[in-house]
């Protein structure tokens, strides 16, 4: 999941890859330009959503380079705010967050009382996920009905952890800025297809910095279009005009249902 070319050259650029837009080239635009539009800004590494309650959320400096899960990106940003337009989406639901980096999502998501939130990444930045959760009063507990629970998912081995197999069926998958590099692309796509049960739905945050991050996305799209239709719901989200001139797109994937079939004068419902 090193996005560290991606990192290296916004931040060449810009000074930081989340403050950054995209010129109109295309579909979805392919250049990257300064914009006006900003997450809260960074205070002795630490972000504060005031959006969300207040959401505090520690950076680690020291990931910057090597890779982004350090920092919060507006492909998670947007993503959030999709879902806190449609609450019901998350409440009562269990959640799985893929890629979480700082867990921002993650956390945002648990304060709309789903049933589960599993915060899920690299085992080098379980601290700072665990460090986050701390700093926001939740407890990384795996007790009978957990809230929130943080745990290493390589999408590398095709082993799921444990404490993602306890926690399964999950209603809702979310991930976001994780379709960057063609090998993490396969990856994520086979952890994706592997954590879903055939009722979940998923939801992906995405910001085109270039022309290869379009295919990359198409790429997975198309992988993923035997289980799952997939939708832009950008246009769901309440500052969609800003994201969208800034190259994020947001897509709900929702699972495939087969024609009923019938066996003994019983129709069953599957899907593919």
């Amino acid at each position: 999941m090193c996005r560290s070319g991606l990192y290296k050259s916004c931040v060449q650029q810009f000074g930081c890859g989340s403050c950054a837009t995209m010129c109109q080239g295309g579909p979805h635009g392919s250049i990257l330009k300064p914009s006006a539009f900003r997450l809260p800004p960074v205070c002795h590494s630490t972000r504060i959503f005031e959006e969300y309650g207040g959401l505090k959320i520690f950076l680690d400096p020291t990931a910057f380079g090597q890779d982004t899960g350090g920092d919060v990106w507006l492909g998670g940003l947007a993503l959030t705010q999709l879902l806190y337009g449609r609450p019901s989406a998350v409440a009562g639901k269990r959640v799985l967050e893929l890629g979480s980096g700082t867990g921002f999502v993650g956390l945002a998501l648990a304060r709309l009382r789903p049933e589960v939130v599993v915060l899920t990444d690299q085992v080098s930045l379980l601290p700072l996920l665990r460090k986050n959760l701390a700093a926001n009063n939740f407890t990384d507990v795996d007790s009978e009905e957990p809230q929130v629970l943080v745990t290493t998912l390589d999408w590398e081995c095709s082993l799921l952890d444990p404490v993602v197999m306890r926690q399964r069926p999950f209603d809702v998958v979310v991930a976001s800025e994780v379709l960057y590099e063609p090998l993490a692309v396969r990856s994520f796509t086979a952890t994706l297809l592997n954590v879903c049960d055939p009722h979940t739905v998923v939801y992906i945050g995405c910001c085109f910095y270039s022309e290869d991050h379009v295919r990359l996305t198409n790429m997975f799209l198309a992988k993923v279009a035997r289980r799952f239709t997939w939708e832009d719901v950008t246009a769901e989200c309440k500052n969609c005009r800003a994201f969208s001139r800034q190259g994020v797109v947001l897509y709900r994937l929702t699972p495939i249902v087969a024609e009923p079939r019938r066996v003994n004068n019983v129709v069953h419902q599957t899907c593919v």
